[in-house]
């Protein structure tokens, strides 16, 4: 049966008026698709042509109330069928009908490092911005620099034995500095002997 059949055969067995106006939305609305050349016949798209013209809402269409309309849909699909285009042959079945094995899987091994190196190159491509930095390596860490002898002196001066005894402090075997009197802990364990290993520290060990 053709659409024009169809369309006058579902109007014949429309409920109403309200339906058989629906078809006639519908129809109207297929027909000019199938004028203009496209093929999308969906049962979405046919409700967007004819939003305000008539034609149901999808959802209204895929309701049971809406078979009738589904079906006449249907017959301009079928009747605008999508061309497929050709299935071409997978770009590696030649390789299948090379007889000597030793080569086909040499072909196989050429063929994946050019995929490779396609990934590559695409991988290159979509990089836009690209710097590169030709000058020598920089250190990163800070330049050391040897104590001045005015430095040196004044920390050696912080533990010097009788600097510690006109403050009434003392050194203790730990490195500390404690008060004499009352056993305060001016500088923790550590403090002394980390001065005087600084202070020792020559400029070739800098």
């Amino acid at each position: 049966m053709n659409i024009n059949g169809l369309f006058e055969k579902l109007c014949s067995e429309a409920k109403n008026d309200r339906v058989r106006a629906t078809l006639n939305a519908i129809n109207t609305v297929c027909q000019e698709q199938h004028d203009r050349g496209s093929k999308d016949f969906s049962v979405a798209t046919i409700s967007r042509l004819g939003e305000g013209r008539g034609v149901p809402k999808s959802q209204s269409i895929h309701n049971k109330t809406g078979e009738i309309y589904r079906a006449l849909i249907s017959a301009w699909q079928n009747a605008n069928p999508i061309t497929k285009k050709p299935k071409t042959p997978a770009s590696l079945d030649w390789v299948e009908n090379i007889e000597d094995l030793a080569l086909k899987w040499l072909v196989y091994d050429l063929v994946s490092a050019n995929k490779a190196l396609s990934s590559e190159l695409q991988l290159c491509k979509s990089v836009k911005n690209l710097k590169i930095d030709l000058r020598g390596e920089q250190s990163s860490s800070t330049e050391k620099r040897e104590l001045l002898d005015v430095e040196r002196k004044a920390l050696t001066g912080s533990i010097d034995h009788k600097f510690l005894e006109r403050r009434g402090w003392k050194r203790t075997e730990r490195g500390a500095i404690i008060d004499t009197a009352n056993g305060e802990v001016i500088f923790k364990n550590g403090f002394a002997s980390g001065i005087e290993k600084l202070t020792s520290i020559s400029v070739s060990e800098y």
